[in-house]
């Protein structure tokens, strides 16, 4: 909603096809969001910031993996 709203003078001049198909479907999803989904979302982020901020009290780092699935098999090639 809040990109929606902040970029909503400049949509209305333009004309559809000037717009590219990315952020056309970028905008159909933002604007499917309320804005109660919108700022219920940013309490969810600061609560998450708070967790993190807690636990880099105790950690230097934390480890994951950055993809679902095993890296493949190295080729010999």
């Amino acid at each position: 909603s809040e990109c929606t709203a902040s970029l909503a003078k400049y949509l209305d001049k333009l004309k559809r096809s000037e717009i590219g198909w990315d952020v056309r479907v970028a905008l159909g999803v933002y604007g499917s969001f309320s804005s109660r989904a919108y700022l219920n979302s940013l309490r969810l982020r600061n609560r998450q910031m708070y967790f993190h901020k807690e636990i880099f009290k105790t950690a230097d780092v934390i480890v994951s993996p950055m993809t679902g699935v095993t890296a493949y098999k190295l080729q010999d090639d």
